[in-house]
């Protein structure tokens, strides 16, 4: 993707997000000592691919929740929750329409459902992602209640020396879903992101 688009896009999805965000909180209650204090079950769905690559989809996944609960989150067990997929026959996981939103409230006491498209994948050096998610509540009446994004080259900030540079996709990797986990975790435990303040 040429650089321009590739900021213009970004920038539009940015803004998407912000006219999207409703800052209800996700009602439940989280593990002791877990610094969360309004939270409940989250269901870490499937991520839907729009990079048009080839992307390890899987490993990705696995990050947001192993980060997600190094926050204190409570998140539904992967193989409980493609036997619920199955069950209630939900294929497409980049949306949640009401139907399912109240299956995961009523059958599998899900609180919220994070959702997370893949915008941007480049494992060649310089790698590059760009990750977006949101949380949606479960229920009768599910409403986005928080987003944000993650966008970044290895060569973004190369520094003096190069000592900035980025070469293994996996530190950027490991950089996106750290950030996204810590956004989640401040916003249920009600701190502002530095992202938020800025």
């Amino acid at each position: 993707i040429p650089g321009k688009m590739f900021w213009m896009r970004r920038m539009v999805i940015c803004s998407g997000l912000l006219i999207l965000l409703s800052c209800a909180a996700v009602k439940g209650t989280a593990p002791e000592d877990s610094g969360v204090v309004r939270a409940g079950r989250v269901a870490v769905l499937p991520i839907t691919n729009l990079s048009n690559s080839s992307a390890p989809l899987t490993e990705i996944r696995q990050s947001i929740s192993d980060k997600l609960k190094g926050q204190g989150l409570d998140v539904m067990d992967d193989e409980r929750l493609e036997l619920f997929l199955e069950k209630i026959r939900m294929r497409d996981t980049d949306s949640l329409n009401s139907a399912n939103a109240r299956s995961f409230r009523e059958k599998a006491e899900v609180s919220g459902v994070f959702i997370t498209s893949l915008e941007l994948y480049q494992e060649e050096n310089p790698p590059k992602l760009a990750l977006s998610a949101r949380l949606v509540s479960t229920g009768s009446n599910p409403v986005i209640e928080w987003a944000d994004s993650f966008t970044q080259a290895g060569d973004d900030a190369p520094g003096l020396f190069g000592l900035g540079l980025i070469e293994d996709r996996k530190v950027l990797l490991d950089r996106a879903t750290a950030q996204l986990a810590d956004s989640l975790a401040g916003f249920l435990s009600g701190r502002k992101s530095d992202d938020d303040i800025n």
